[in-house]
């Protein structure tokens, strides 16, 4: 992931403004959990069941049983292990959130720490790279709530960096590390198959390029493993596969025997699929608009309705328009916390916030459209390296690995969005176990962006006052968030 063998030493301005973020960062999320007990899915009714029948339940038994468990047991083993298993929900939330406040806390160490050794961007640009991480609304939102996402996100990114490592240098540990983390972030979440998937892949083009440099040009695995180097790069990827498929079927918190012989499939899910959208005519169902139709909610980005109206209507008959595009939910929900207008003691009524929220959405076109420029730009690298057979280009970036798991969940949440089709699915944070690519894409843009705006004297300068002006946005759409959950009026 372009991350180089010596690590740099940012300006002595920037350390004290990765200081000054990083106590901003934390101060927040302790004052999120500390008001917090409210959480988007009612993943405590699985803790409760747990700590009560001493056992993991099954799907049928409440709406989030049929989650992998491996959040909710340790939840339930620290209450238990502190002698809190009669604790009431109130007691349980905060519990978890307390849990989730560590992962967050943690995330933000371990993605810091690779952004800091990205071979990419100056210091500044990191730094701002960062601070658009660790007080991005939804991260923060997440880490404070008791749901299994926060450890989904932790596992996947701790799995990803020692998944860098081991692409550098093929040593035990990094591939240990990338195994059982990967493992471990499937037994919080399913979905982060997606991080297993992206590794395996990288891997293997690796693999395939090692081998094309030292012996004759192929173009499939097998062929990858004529020469020793490329045999042992192959074995790294299928044993890596072999390993997390081995630690996730053999772990009880997956529940993948007991679902196969309660419902005759390893994967056991609490919702129905609904007929496929057209492509053009607009058509409804038994869902909450969602998806209408694919060119409606695949192609479109209703700005202008978003700002209208920055907050989510979540009943199936009245709603925004902007609810029911793809890429523009996503958006408002990367970017508010207020735009979700859920849990139900995070909504706010009539005009509330309203002004501030257009105002983050308006700033926050800036960083996003750099991460999808940045996000081009790398897949134009890995591509031409992959035809070129330019094993060093493909080593700069990590063979692929962050473009090709953020691009592997957001394929994962459009899948979704095409099946489901109900609005409540179509989440930002489902993209975020591949956390460190969006750095990673923010960085790769800024640095030809900075470069191009150089004979400008003054778009440098713009540009830092509308990331500055972003980041202390953000901190304010926070903290209104911390006092609407304290009782207090909101402030804007």
């Amino acid at each position: 992931m372009g991350i180089p063998s010596e690590t740099p030493t940012p300006g002595k301005n920037s350390a004290w403004g990765l200081v000054l973020l990083c106590l901003i960062a934390v101060t927040l999320r302790v004052a999120m959990v500390a008001w917090n007990r409210d959480a988007n899915d009612e993943h405590f009714t699985v803790i409760r069941l747990i700590l009560d029948q001493h056992r993991l339940p099954l799907r049928d038994e409440c709406w989030e049983c049929f989650q992998p468990k491996a959040y909710h047991a340790a939840v339930a083993a620290v209450l238990a292990c502190l002698g809190k298993s009669g604790a009431g929900n109130e007691s349980l939330l905060l519990a978890g959130g307390l849990l989730n406040l560590i992962a967050g806390v943690a995330t933000l160490a371990l993605a810091g720490t690779a952004i800091h050794r990205y071979s990419i961007g100056g210091p500044w640009l990191k730094l701002s790279a960062f601070g658009l991480m660790a007080l991005n609304p939804a991260l923060v939102g997440i880490s404070s709530q008791a749901t299994n996402d926060a450890f989904a996100i932790l596992f996947s990114t701790a799995a990803l960096i020692a998944a860098g490592r081991f692409l550098e240098r093929a040593r035990p540990w990094p591939f240990l590390a990338m195994a059982v983390c990967a493992a471990l972030a499937i037994a919080c979440k399913t979905n982060t198959l997606v991080t297993a998937m992206a590794i395996f892949v990288a891997l293997v083009a690796k693999a395939i390029v090692v081998a094309q440099r030292n012996g004759p040009v192929s173009v499939s695995v097998g062929e990858a493993a004529a020469t020793p180097e490329g045999h042992g790069n192959a074995m790294h990827a299928f044993g890596f596969a072999l390993a997390v498929a081995a630690l996730s079927i053999a772990n009880p918190l997956n529940q993948y025997s007991a679902n196969q012989r309660a419902y005759g499939t390893p994967l056991a899910l609490n919702m129905e699929r609904n007929p496929s959208p057209p492509w053009f005519a607009t058509a409804t169902g038994n869902f909450r608009p969602g998806i209408l139709s694919v060119a409606g909610g695949f192609f479109t980005f209703r700005l202008a309705d978003l700002l209208e109206h920055p907050r989510l209507d979540n009943g199936k008959d009245e709603y925004a328009t902007n609810r029911t595009s793809f890429w523009t939910l996503l958006y408002g929900r990367a970017h508010s916390l207020h735009y979700d207008n859920w849990p139900q003691t995070w909504r706010t009524e009539g005009r509330q916030g309203f002004r501030l929220t257009r105002a983050i959405f308006l700033l926050a076109l800036l960083p996003t459209a750099m991460v999808g420029w940045g996000a081009i730009r790398e897949s134009r690298i890995v591509v031409a390296g992959l035809l070129q057979r330019n094993g060093k280009a493909l080593g700069d970036v990590g063979y692929g690995l962050a473009t090709l798991c953020m691009l592997g969940y957001l394929a994962f949440v459009a899948l979704y969005a095409y099946l489901y089709r109900d609005f409540s699915v179509m989440k930002t944070i489902f993209l975020y176990p591949a956390l460190l690519a969006l750095p990673l894409c923010y960085l790769r843009a800024g640095e030809a962006l900075l470069m191009r705006l150089g004979r400008f004297p003054w778009a440098p300068r713009a540009f830092a006052i509308c990331i500055g002006s972003l980041l202390g946005l953000y901190a304010l759409e926070i903290l209104s968030m911390i006092r609407l959950l304290a009782g207090q009026p909101h402030p804007f």
